[in-house]
């Protein structure tokens, strides 16, 4: 299957951040903190510190990522599963890395 271009993000460096989440997923971190349910809690976590670190308020970050203000609420609150192009989208309204998003706060501190 040949996926599209996602607003600029070339294929290989779309698969290799798939790839990274998916390893995410799949490691230790995750997997002691009780699976997939706090994957969503770090991605919402690392949404509103990036999103707190720009002081945009909820609101602001809605216009500028072109999600709605409820939908931000719900994922900074772990109540979403983002998908690989939403973390990316929400990634580029930040103008940081889509794999920001997705670490632990620990192993992006060293």
């Amino acid at each position: 299957m040949r996926y599209p271009a996602i607003k600029g993000l070339e294929f290989a460096q779309f698969n290799a951040a798939r790839q990274y989440i998916l390893e995410l997923i799949n490691s230790d971190y995750v997997t002691r903190c009780g699976g997939a349910m706090d994957m969503r809690a770090l991605v919402g976590t690392n949404v509103k510190l990036a999103r707190l670190k720009k002081g945009l308020t909820q609101e602001k970050f809605a216009e500028k990522s072109g999600f709605s203000q409820q939908y931000l609420s719900s994922l900074e609150n772990g109540r979403r599963n983002p998908s690989i192009v939403t973390i990316y989208e929400l990634a580029m309204a930040l103008g940081i890395s889509h794999v920001e998003l997705v670490q632990p706060l620990k192993k992006r501190r060293s």
